[in-house]
């Protein structure tokens, strides 16, 4: 069985490749495959399965339909991504970036200084510092690595504040309990989540063969 630890670790990688994803920052597929490995860690519920189950193609324009009901069967609320909420959560997933050694210092500056200037109170100092970054270019300000030192420290600090995930999750044993609930669920909800997501797939298959039947007559007619 895996343990707590790992399950929270993959549910806030979830989280915030859902908050990346809406900001554009990753594709939909990577969204897909956090799902899977929520799964394989210990996570659970009818519509993390059907999210798993996604196809890249399927990804697309599905993830944002099933996101919702993800977490809230997982006990999660997750902000509107226009909002200032949503936002901030953008943010701190990029900071997580940098704190995993995926992004640079610089790169989460230059991120977020594009995304967001100056217009999220919370994300100001990041942007500023990258400002920072423009002088060092032109033979001006500090030196690059101590901007890094500071970028760095920020992108802690903003990283900490996704840890109630982890914490809050696994007091008092909820994230075993949500297991259960989530094992105890109807039938006929699990059945309804398949038959919805098998609707779905055979919308698509008609769609394609509707297309590539109009593809093949114009193609003859051409011909003609």
């Amino acid at each position: 069985m895996s343990s707590p630890r790992s399950a929270t670790g993959s549910l806030r990688r979830l989280y915030d490749h859902a908050a990346l994803w809406s900001i554009g920052e990753v594709r939909a597929g990577a969204v897909v495959d956090a799902a899977c490995e929520a799964l394989v860690a210990g996570l659970d519920s009818p519509a993390l399965r059907v999210l798993a189950a996604c196809t890249r193609a399927e990804a697309d324009y599905e993830v944002l339909e099933i996101l919702h009901a993800v977490f809230e069967e997982l006990g999660l609320t997750v902000p509107p991504a226009d909002s200032v909420a949503g936002r901030e959560a953008a943010v701190r997933a990029l900071a997580g970036r940098v704190e995993a050694g995926e992004l640079t210092p610089w790169e989460l500056a230059f991120r977020v200084h594009q995304r967001f200037g100056f217009e999220l109170p919370l994300a100001v100092r990041l942007s500023e510092l990258d400002v920072e970054y423009d002088m060092v270019d032109s033979g001006g300000g500090r030196a690059a690595l101590e901007i890094d030192a500071e970028v760095a420290a920020e992108a802690h600090r903003l990283a900490r504040h996704c840890r109630h995930i982890q914490s809050g999750y696994v007091q008092g044993g909820y994230l075993k309990g949500r297991r259960v609930r989530a094992g105890r669920q109807s039938s006929q909800t699990r059945t309804a989540w398949s038959a919805e997501a098998a609707a779905r797939k055979n919308s698509v298959s008609e769609a394609r063969v509707s297309r590539a039947h109009s593809s093949e007559v114009g193609e003859s007619q051409m011909r003609g």
